[in-house]
């Protein structure tokens, strides 16, 4: 270790330059002890494993500085910037989703709204009040009971032809619902009105043919309507019936 060998003798020489005396022997052996402890200190001890380091590989397997030890060179206005505009992103999304579910709400509220407004005109003293609510329902999806329970009243007690008529023409676009037809068959066995009567045969023919026939045949053998209704069994595509 001669580095050693040396730092220790130019040491002593600055020493000596300074005035201060030789050591004695023992003092000699006390100093070398001494240096050669430090000097084990200063000298870490060999090893095989890899030195660490502070750079990380990136996405095409280069070394370089990570993010955070280069943040210090972005300008200051940049990193303000970059924070604004995450924040702001937070807010426009914390704001759409607020936005969203008020227009639902807004969208149920008028709904019920309308539906009660709707409900109310079916209820009137008013036919022309009557018939208004009946031509709202062929502009939107009603399916509240309480709709659909005053529109089979509008059916079956009305005292206007034409409400009754509107009303079946209302309750075909749930025609496939077989409660539906069963209620329109029954209403046709009772009503006096060609008009409603044969409406309600044109809707049960496309959606239920038997049910059609067999009401044909009931109604014609009674003679409420004779010389109205063919005096031949409907065919498959359409019901045999003639014009008022």
């Amino acid at each position: 270790m001669k580095h050693k060998d040396k730092k220790y003798q130019e040491m002593m020489q600055a020493a000596r330059e300074a005035g201060v005396a030789d050591p004695t022997d023992s003092e000699s052996a006390e100093l070398e002890r001494l240096w050669s402890e430090l000097d084990s200190v200063l000298e870490p001890p060999h090893s095989d494993r890899p030195a660490l380091s502070f750079k990380r590989i990136d996405g095409f397997g280069t070394s370089g500085p990570s993010f955070i030890s280069r943040l210090h060179t972005f300008p200051v206005w940049a990193i303000t910037a970059g924070i604004a505009a995450v924040l702001a992103f937070g807010f426009l999304v914390v704001q759409s989703a607020r936005m969203h579910t008020a227009l639902t709400q807004m969208e149920s509220q008028v709904y019920h709204l309308e539906s009660s407004l709707i409900l109310a005109s079916l209820r009137s003293d008013s036919a022309v009040d009557r018939m208004d609510g009946l031509l709202k329902l062929a502009g939107g999806d009603y399916t509240n009971p309480s709709i659909m329970r005053a529109v089979v009243d509008r059916l079956e007690y009305d005292p206007n032809s034409n409400i009754r008529l509107a009303s079946v023409r209302t309750l075909a676009r749930h025609a496939e619902n077989p409660e539906v037809r069963e209620t329109l068959e029954s209403v046709a066995r009772v009503e006096e009105s060609p008009l409603v009567v044969m409406e309600i045969l044109e809707i049960l023919w496309a959606h239920d043919p038997q049910r059609a026939e067999r009401l044909w045949t009931e109604i014609r053998e009674d003679g409420r309507f004779a010389g109205i209704l063919g005096t031949e069994p409907p065919s498959e595509s359409h019901p045999s019936t003639t014009n008022l």
